[in-house]
């Protein structure tokens, strides 16, 4: 379900740079506990919403990157979509890690809050980026996978995650359009850089779900009327495990639905509007 934070993993289909210093990288925020800098190479504006990465440099051995998505003129960013713990080397050395080892990278079902709830990005410098970001072309290499809602998990550990490609939202007046990647998920514990068992402030462990090799199990347009709360599948495709579809249909005139609350279509509603 939507309100539930699975793990999951998001998918940069663009190629990303790595910039060669933190000073490179400009700050945002500075405490005691944390630098925290937004990298440049990772923005990418789809309509008006900016995905992006920053790093957060502890008083430890260990740098944290966070992957985010921010709304250009609404006022919210969500929590952090992806996130990796990776032995501080540097700079880039450790996002070249961070990004091109998925077992390192935590990633949750996107959870919207406002801007001035975060401390370390409700910042004049970080809001002069969101804004000038803003004010630049959208996209229009490949397309960033967010992940948009979760499916509970059978008793194998296994279950699916929905991911939005943002590059395809369209909004029609009340109606928003947008492809689906439906990927299979099994449901893992997360590891320290030393490979040793990450645990809660409770000391149990911490349980998040990971894309498996099966990389697409569906493909499908949802719309959505965000007013009316009414859902619809237009176009669908299904893949078998080695890649080859075995189904597909294009819906011309959609059967419109009121969905369930706490459903998988709704948690597509919800998502796309806030989009």
């Amino acid at each position: 379900m939507k309100k539930a934070l699975f793990a999951v993993f998001l998918v940069v289909l663009a190629s990303r740079s790595v910039a060669a210093s933190d000073d490179s990288w400009p700050l945002v925020h500075r405490d005691e506990n944390a630098t925290t800098r937004v990298i440049p190479s990772s923005l990418e504006r789809h309509g008006q919403v900016m995905v992006f990465a920053t790093s957060q440099l502890y008083d430890s051995p260990f740098r944290a990157f966070n992957w985010r998505v921010a709304h250009c003129t609404k006022g919210w960013i969500s929590d952090a979509v992806a996130s990796a713990l990776v032995d501080d080397s540097g700079p880039e050395k450790s996002y070249s890690e961070a990004l091109n080892k998925p077992d390192l990278l935590s990633v949750f079902a996107v959870e919207f809050i406002r801007l001035a709830d975060v401390p370390q990005l409700n910042t004049p410098a970080f809001k002069r980026i969101l804004a000038d970001q803003c004010k630049k072309p959208a996209s229009t290499q490949g397309g960033t996978l967010v992940p948009m809602v979760s499916s509970a998990m059978t008793v194998e550990k296994s279950g699916f995650v929905d991911y939005l490609m943002l590059r395809t939202l369209v909004r029609r007046g009340d109606v928003v359009e947008g492809w689906v990647h439906r990927s299979e998920v099994k449901k893992e514990r997360m590891k320290n850089p030393d490979g040793s068992t990450y645990l809660n402030k409770d000391g149990k462990p911490f349980e998040f779900v990971r894309r498996t090799d099966y990389q697409t199990m569906a493909k499908f347009k949802v719309s959505v009327k965000c007013a009316d709360r009414m859902t619809a599948i237009t176009r669908l495709t299904k893949y078998a495990k080695d890649g080859e579809v075995t189904s597909s249909s294009d819906d011309n005139k959609p059967d419109w639905i009121d969905p369930i609350p706490g459903s998988i279509a709704e948690g597509h509603l919800d998502s796309m509007c806030q989009f």
